[in-house]
């Protein structure tokens, strides 16, 4: 990196520091600690949980997948379009959550099930979540070991010491300060203000690269690099891939619906909106925001890959493969692929941007993470024993030593584990721990008759089944060379067989029907819903608001525009309404077409003209 390049990031580091520190003084009891003291507004929980939920790992995952892969991701997706408007217009589960006014989702398990159950659950999402981080911060800081050309080893006296040993302790240093000080106050500021700014990169960025590169040498490449044979243009050449084909978009697609509100990694922000109707608010504002940042996500692997390929830059790619080759692990070489070849592609200046959009990726998750995983891990499991009151000072010290222990834990956990798997694979079985979790809320805030009894096995299948699959993923590697395999090594390779998505879904699936069973077996007396959400009687004066009064349309009622909805909003959701219309009907369209017509569908050309539209 040039020293303008180190410039740009240094002055956006200390600026983002500035603030935490000036926004830590608002902090003035748990509930800010907590969860900002429910009183964010519409689009700073969008611009704030947006960037907490895409992390440097993510990007890097998803660099991973679109240089393999290229462009049939993106069309599978649109398998997920139409769930992701209904979730986000009936707010699936965040309304309702909300309107219980829990702080967390184990304290919603308390006034829904048991206390015991609360410290059982907190305990099983406290674990998978630590371990879930746990490989964020080495994938991170072996990007801007690589990204930026930093040396692998420095000597501090006469001790030699990984690079990324100390990029590290830097970003998980950063995130713990902006977290400890002001605890979600501070992460939703400095989020929000981060997400501004790489509102700004996303277009920049995107513009300066489909200025440099033709799309025909994009298109020219990719017709040539696709894996195994398979297409990275035509979606229906890749439908059967083994990896990223349409049934892990299909299990995504179950996923996301099942799993809305199970994943805890932003718990903060489910507490946080002013009120359910602005929480509701900011998931559709989000839809809008997600556009950009997609576009620079899937434009920077495929000129990566082109920019390898091509002969004019021949000398560049040939001193990428130098460095790859150096790799020992074949699943990191693949990882780094991408950024190594982004830091000879980019030109100064915009190579300190592309950095600071991956610091602000790397922090506002890893703060956020650190948060979510030291407050439940305190709300959640210790606090339930605590007899003696603490009071707030004494409150707040103790979820900030939970944090710091939460960033100990992911240290050592990056340092030693060794990562054999996608990075997309392992988040799906790690997340797969808390499987149960699915059915305990959705039965918990929809129907009267979920037992207690059921979310205790729910819990206890998910994580059995996850954990278990992630001890003989660790022992494999050892059993590879016998050939007589026996029970117990059939059992394990059956087991690793499906891929972490495909055995994710599988756990969910138990989950769900020991739920279902249970609960029916057992026979228990109908919850008061009414209560527990303050409705009807129950109501609290002031929780809900009220803008342009009942629609007089039934469509805007089946789309769920409420009473609650000002004119403004209702734009917005009908505007979202209509783009997610028009890529719906496409994608149903194209798909009967290419199963109808018997040449098999589109030619690549037409393929390469439809993503050059997109």
């Amino acid at each position: 990196m040039h020293w303008i390049d180190w410039t740009i990031v240094a002055v956006a580091i200390l600026l983002i520091t500035w603030l935490s520190f000036r926004t830590a003084s608002y902090m003035d009891g748990v509930a800010d600690f907590l969860s900002a003291n429910r009183s964010a507004g519409r689009y700073l929980a969008s611009l704030a949980g947006g960037m907490a939920g895409i992390g440097a790992i993510s990007a890097v995952a998803l660099f991973e997948v679109y240089s393999i892969r290229g462009l049939p991701p993106f069309w599978w997706e649109q398998l997920i379009i139409p769930l992701n408007f209904i979730l986000v217009m009936t707010a699936w589960m965040t309304y309702r959550f909300r309107e219980t006014r829990c702080l967390t989702l184990q304290q919603f398990f308390e006034v829904r099930y048991s206390k015991s159950f609360r410290v059982y659950a907190g305990i099983i999402t406290w674990v998978s979540g630590i371990v879930n981080f746990g490989i964020f911060p080495a994938i991170a800081s072996n990007f801007f070991v690589y990204y930026c050309g930093l040396p692998h080893d420095v000597t501090v006296m006469g001790i030699v010491i990984k690079m990324q040993v100390i990029v590290m302790i830097l970003t998980l240093g950063l995130a713990l300060l902006y977290t400890s000080l002001g605890g979600h106050i501070t992460v939703m500021i400095t989020d929000c203000v981060q997400g501004i700014f790489c509102g700004f990169i996303f277009i920049i960025v995107s513009i300066f690269l489909m200025c440099k590169f033709d799309w025909i040498d994009i298109i020219s490449v990719m017709r040539t690099v696709g894996v195994d044979g398979k297409s990275m243009l035509d979606p229906y050449d890749t439908a059967n891939v083994p990896d990223f084909n349409m049934y892990f978009y299909l299990v995504l697609l179950f996923t996301t619906f099942y799993g809305y509100m199970s994943w805890q990694g932003s718990s903060g922000y489910k507490a946080a909106p002013m009120t359910p109707h602005e929480s509701k608010m900011g998931g559709i504002i989000g839809q809008w925001r997600n556009i950009p940042q997609k576009l620079m996500l899937v434009l920077l692997p495929l000129c990566a890959i082109t920019f390898l390929a091509l002969p004019q830059f021949s000398d560049q790619a040939a001193q990428v493969d130098e460095q790859l080759l150096a790799f020992e692990s074949e699943t990191l070489a693949q990882q780094m692929r991408v950024p190594i070849a982004m830091a000879f592609m980019l030109p100064v200046g915009l190579k300190g941007l592309i950095c600071v959009a991956m610091v602000f990726f790397l922090v506002t998750t890893q703060d956020t993470y650190l948060h979510s995983w030291g407050t439940i891990f305190i709300q959640d499991v210790v606090m339930p024993f605590k007899k003696k009151k603490l009071t707030p000072t004494q409150h707040v010290n103790m979820l900030r030593w939970s944090i710091i222990g939460v960033a100990v834990f992911a240290f050592f956990f990056a340092l030693f584990y060794k990562q054999n798997e996608y990075i997309l694979m392992f988040q799906a079985v790690t997340g797969a721990i808390i499987a149960g979790s699915g059915a305990v809320i959705i039965a918990g805030l929809y129907w009267k008759k979920a037992s207690t009894s059921a979310a205790w096995t729910a819990m206890t299948v998910g994580w059995v089944m996850a954990v278990g699959r992630m001890i003989l993923g660790q022992m494999a590697p050892h059993y590879e060379g016998i050939v007589d395999r026996g029970l117990f090594l059939e059992i394990m390779d059956l087991t690793l067989k499906p891929t972490g998505q495909i055995y994710s879904f599988y756990t969910m699936v138990a989950c769900s029907a020991t739920f279902f069973i249970v609960s029916i077996l057992s026979f228990v007396k109908p919850f008061n819903l009414k209560r527990m959400l303050h409705r009807g009687e129950y109501a609290i004066k002031g929780e809900h608001v009220v803008g342009m009064g009942k629609p007089k349309s039934v469509w805007l009622r089946v789309i769920h525009i409420t009473d609650e909805f000002s004119f403004s909003d209702r734009c917005l959701a009908i505007a979202l309404l209509g783009w997610n219309i028009i890529w719906m009907a496409l994608f149903a369209g194209v798909t009967i077409y290419t199963k109808l017509v018997p040449s098999g569908g589109f030619s690549i050309e037409a393929w390469a003209k439809f993503w050059h539209m997109w």
